[in-house]
């Protein structure tokens, strides 16, 4: 008997131990947490039933009623980025990163965002994070990826062999070490390094796609060819690879296979700018400006940068001035500029290489249309990380 009081005590006091140990909630405190519960509840089942933006919203009320609850911002930030809403993600973002300072999803998410119009603001984001988590593979990858955006190779390069260094399965950071050997004019590394990338990860249709660039910007038309079509028996339906192999058909003169491999381009891909430029040059070389003009329109409409779009726009206007007969052709106001192209995922990257069009001099363009370079630059996937 006295055993068992002795034990009845006990659980007593260690009851009374740990309900002094838990923190104290006051009454509005405990009905924020049962509210923001309820709210989070709505939005589970209102998502699950494909209504996003009512999910949102319920998110929204739970987070105003416990601005502390870090799940709650990050289920907030997940639905934004869905809705593309990238404004109110990055404040997500800010908001996870003061409640968890040590945790990289928030920096990494926020620099993704960042990078998508200012790259040097995506550094500062990392850059802001702890050591211990600045020293990631996956963030020194992200680094080498915003170093490729503001074209510091050398930067790049470090950044891609230390993740390589702390992880040497690290596929993305071999992909990018390539890229940026690509970017900074030394070809022969870029090859051999993404060939390291193929044999760890042969079936890989992204980085079968990446390599026939390659092999195209150093006018091995017929390889490159062979690598694109080879991602396409990996991933039939792998954006950009059909933009790429109708390149490579201008080039060669093979106009029809060119057309029929664009307008697959922008089947698949609605966005793809770079496709509907394609187009554009095909028609405008064939003296064909109404179409001509069309595509560029097209390709205007969808680029992201005022100055491309509004030259682009200009240029139609210009074909469709000569197709009706109004005026000789002339491109003299055609400065270098860019056109974008639609990033390609690996893994947890994408990569994103451009078309320049370099000055030209003035000229029918009826006779010598615009000569394409070589892509250029790389980006990095939001949605992946």
């Amino acid at each position: 008997m006295i055993a068992f009081h002795k034990s009845r005590a006990l659980n007593f006091a260690l009851t009374v131990f740990f309900a002094l140990s838990l923190p104290l909630l006051t009454a509005p405190q405990i009905w924020a947490k049962s509210q923001s519960a309820q709210l989070i509840e709505r939005a589970e089942f209102l998502h699950f039933n494909g209504n996003t933006l009512g999910a949102i919203d319920a998110l929204e009320q739970a987070r105003d009623v416990d601005s502390d609850n870090a799940d709650i911002h990050l289920s907030l930030l997940n639905l934004y980025l869905i809705e593309k809403m990238q404004p109110e993600a990055k404040k997500e973002c800010a908001d996870l990163i003061r409640l968890k300072p040590n945790d990289s999803i928030a920096y990494m998410l926020l620099a993704n965002l960042e990078k998508e119009a200012d790259a040097k603001k995506a550094i500062s984001v990392l850059q802001s994070a702890p050591p211990t988590l600045q020293n990631l593979a996956k963030f020194q990858s992200l680094f080498g990826f915003c170093y490729l955006e503001t074209s510091e190779f050398g930067k790049a390069k470090n950044a891609f062999g230390a993740a390589i260094k702390g992880n040497a399965r690290d596929n993305e950071a071999e992909i990018g070490l390539s890229i940026a050997y690509w970017r900074s004019g030394d070809l022969p590394n870029a090859l051999k390094t993404i060939d390291i990338a193929a044999a760890a990860a042969p079936k890989v249709a992204e980085i079968r796609k990446v390599k026939g660039d390659m092999l195209a910007e150093s006018g091995k038309f017929e390889e490159a060819k062979r690598e694109l079509e080879a991602a396409l028996k990996i991933d039939s339906k792998l954006k950009g690879v059909h933009t790429s192999l109708g390149h490579i058909h201008i080039k060669q003169n093979r106009e029809k296979e060119a057309e029929e491999l664009l307008r697959k381009a922008t089947e698949l891909n609605v966005e793809d700018a770079t496709a509907f430029f394609l187009l554009g040059q095909l028609y405008e070389k064939q003296e064909k400006h109404g179409e001509a003009a069309r595509e560029y329109r097209n390709s205007a409409y969808l680029e992201k940068d005022k100055m491309t779009a509004s030259k682009l726009n200009e240029h139609a206007n210009s074909l469709m001035a000569s197709a009706r007969g109004k005026a000789g052709l002339t491109i003299d106001n055609m400065e270098s500029f860019e056109i974008s192209k639609t990033p390609v995922e690996i893994f947890g990257m994408s990569y994103k290489d451009l078309i320049k069009i370099p000055k030209t001099s003035t000229q029918n363009a009826s006779t010598k249309p615009v000569e394409l370079a070589a892509p250029q630059r790389a980006k990095l996937d939001v949605n992946k990380h």
